[in-house]
């Protein structure tokens, strides 16, 4: 490589560094904002709510301990949390 071809290689690569740097300042200094959904999002679920022999069936599979609940509700905060960082909107600063 020749000596210009390198001052040139290097110049690209720390101009690339301070857009990279630049844009992880953005996204870390940017203000935080809510991940409360409204009521009339799409994103929001329901626990079902079933009665009779639908509500002991559930229960005899071990639908409503208190394990399987845990992990439906971190579910639904993942999916939360992955469909508001998807957005720029929040990088916005």
């Amino acid at each position: 490589m020749s000596f210009i071809g390198y001052w040139m290689c290097l110049l690209v690569m720390i101009r690339v560094r301070c857009f990279l740097q630049e844009s992880l300042n953005k996204m870390f200094r940017s203000k935080p904002s809510s991940l409360a959904l409204p009521p009339e999002s799409p994103l929001r679920i329901e626990e079902p709510t079933y009665e009779g022999l639908r509500h002991f069936f559930l229960k005899m599979m071990l639908f409503y301990s208190k394990q399987s609940k845990s992990i439906r509700q971190a579910n639904v905060i993942y999916r939360r949390v992955v469909s508001q960082v998807d957005k720029p909107v929040i990088y916005d600063g």
